[in-house]
């Protein structure tokens, strides 16, 4: 005979479910937003490439030089700000593996109540 699942329990892992899911948004968000970065940080190093193959006119060589250290005072931003992303992705990653740890925890829990 089998019993009823504890409606207590039922209750919990439905607030288990939830968190679960929004940590998994949060976690595609903050992988999104890492994603984006690396695709500028792409972006900024073929530009770079591309000034670096272009023929160099001495005239234009103040000019040249002044993009270029924009171009990686620019480029240090960035990587500044994708380390501090990469850091939130990984605190979102680390709940979300709890949230799912726990969601999993109880589901069992429960089939073996029932």
């Amino acid at each position: 005979m089998r019993h009823a699942a504890d409606p207590k329990l039922i209750g919990l892992l439905q607030i288990a479910e939830v968190l679960a899911d929004r940590a998994c948004m949060e976690l595609s968000a903050a992988t999104k937003a890492c994603s984006d970065l690396e695709a500028e940080l792409q972006k900024l190093k073929d530009a770079h490439a591309s000034t670096l193959a272009a023929p160099v006119d001495p005239a234009n060589g103040a000019i040249l030089a002044n993009l270029q250290k924009h171009q990686s005072l620019r480029r240090i931003a960035l990587m500044q700000k994708l380390a501090a992303k990469q850091a939130v992705r990984l605190e979102k990653l680390r709940l979300a593996q709890q949230a799912e740890g726990r969601r999993q925890a109880l589901q069992e829990l429960i089939s073996h109540a029932s």
